[in-house]
């Protein structure tokens, strides 16, 4: 992986909205190298069958943060981010509690 947002064609609800498209960011990458796309993607399938509330808005982006989220067997704390326009869903941070 390289330190560029990746971008998925996935199909996915979330929040009661259907996107098409997700974006990773590399933030997760410096520190938590046991993480990876594909883990990631599996976490938000699992995490859209939960309705959530907004954590906070900032510059056009609704933000959302799953902490202690289990998966697994395992702990995760996933934070993702949804433009205003609503048109894709970006993963800000992923990592093993």
């Amino acid at each position: 992986m390289n330190g560029r947002r990746r971008v998925y064609g996935l199909k996915i609800w979330f929040n009661g909205r259907l996107y098409e498209r997700v974006e990773i960011g590399p933030h997760y990458q410096e520190k938590h190298p046991n993480i990876n796309d594909f883990l990631i993607l599996d976490l938000l399938i699992e995490l859209s069958t939960r309705k959530v509330q907004v954590d906070s808005c900032r510059n056009g982006f609704s933000y959302f943060c799953f902490d202690d989220f289990e998966w697994k067997g395992k702990l995760y704390r996933v934070v993702v981010c949804v433009p205003d326009h609503h048109r894709y869903i970006g993963v800000v941070n992923c990592f093993r509690r």
